[in-house]
């Protein structure tokens, strides 16, 4: 699994071009609107993994930008909802600050669930790039539950360490450090492909 994850980012006709592509928007997402077009790839990267096809040429900017839109939009509605449940917790901890605490230590296991699950959500909406299925919470939730999904989140988390570490040896040169945006997106496309062998 990780072996052909690492490979994947190079796999296809179009390797070379996406690294080069996905490097400069990398770079130029402190103009806010490319990370929106890397969400989107992100996503259709999901898609084509999972369907055992290479990662996506970087074509149809709109399209990608629409969906890389839509799966933050996801993450958002997730995250308000999550938000949302301090309100009560703080309403009632005014009211009576026994309660407020019985009803936060509540919480705190839904804000674990939800840093633990948030993977599985990209995945979800993913797959099929619908909207429908990343609000699947029953199926999302069923998955999270999942000894394969334990595995997969090990395996992201090395993965994210791993590459976290690499980057730092590599902000010590000059041209170590012109090389992270490649690396950035390189993990990107790993990242992507396991999340695709969830199911």
């Amino acid at each position: 699994m990780i072996s052909e994850a690492l490979n994947y980012p190079l796999d296809g006709d179009h390797s070379d071009n996406n690294l080069i592509i996905g490097t400069l928007l990398v770079f130029a997402s402190v103009f806010v609107l490319p990370i929106f077009i890397l969400a989107g790839y992100f996503a259709r990267t999901i898609r084509n993994a999972n369907n055992g096809e290479p990662a996506p040429e970087f074509e149809d900017y709109t399209g990608l930008f629409v969906d890389g839109v839509k799966i933050v939009g996801v993450y958002l509605v997730y995250f308000i909802a999550l938000f949302a449940m301090i309100v009560p917790i703080a309403i009632f901890g005014e009211l009576n600050e026994y309660l407020g605490i019985a009803l936060f230590w509540l919480y705190v296991p839904a804000f674990f669930l939800f840093y633990y699950g948030y993977p599985t959500i990209s995945y979800y909406f993913g797959k099929n790039l619908s909207l429908k299925e990343a609000f699947n919470v029953k199926g999302v939730v069923r998955s999270i539950l999942t000894l394969r999904y334990l595995k997969i989140f090990l395996i992201l988390l090395g993965v994210q360490i791993g590459f976290t570490v690499l980057q730092v040896i590599m902000a010590v040169t000059v041209i170590g450090l012109l090389l992270i945006p490649t690396s950035l997106f390189f993990e990107f496309v790993v990242y992507a492909k396991l999340l695709s062998e969830l199911e």
